[in-house]
């Protein structure tokens, strides 16, 4: 699917021209401009040859979306989060996320997304940020970073719980200046 919302069946994107290409570094991360709807195949194929003898890539993909503000430049100004908790949890923490492409690292588990956290509450509160069952919670930092979302650039929350049913309901709000 394109931005528009039109769908390709059987369609496909050339990410890299050729995998032989020294260019390409390890701990590269590459963004397609489609978004992708069921089974996905990657193919790896040299441009001249059209196979991969002499090339091998270990890699990661996975599916995650970052907010842009529809493809645009903005500064983020401050970011909230308030909720309910169901159950104690003393190893809550809420990272609210610059992604960039560059700065990611391979690992054989998997990529961690975002580039470094914009706020985050366990660096702010330190132990003050566990769940306390039945009460409610809330989370506020007044930041500035400027985000270039015309260059694949955005914003990610990423949540981390230690108990089953922490949170039973959550509700994030995130103030932008264009």
């Amino acid at each position: 699917m394109d931005t528009a919302g039109n769908r390709t069946p059987g369609d496909s994107e050339i990410v890299i021209a050729n995998v032989e290409d020294v260019s390409v570094v390890t701990d590269a991360y590459f963004e397609t401009s489609k978004i992708w709807v069921g089974a996905i195949t990657i193919t790896l194929e040299n441009d001249a040859t059209g196979d991969a003898t002499t090339a091998s890539f270990s890699f990661n993909c996975g599916l995650a979306k970052y907010e842009d503000f529809g493809n645009r430049n903005f500064t983020v100004v401050d970011f909230e989060a308030v909720g309910g908790a169901a159950s104690n949890d003393a190893g809550f923490d809420l990272e609210f996320l610059y992604h960039t492409s560059t700065g990611w690292t391979y690992a054989a588990t998997g990529f961690i997304p975002g580039n470094g956290a914009i706020a985050q509450l366990s660096v702010d509160r330190s132990t003050d940020r566990q769940l306390i069952s039945g009460e409610h919670f809330a989370y506020k930092r007044t930041v500035d970073q400027a985000v270039q979302g015309a260059s694949q650039q955005g914003v990610i929350i990423r949540m981390t719980t230690t108990a089953v049913n922490s949170v039973e309901h959550i509700d994030i709000h995130i103030g932008v200046r264009f």
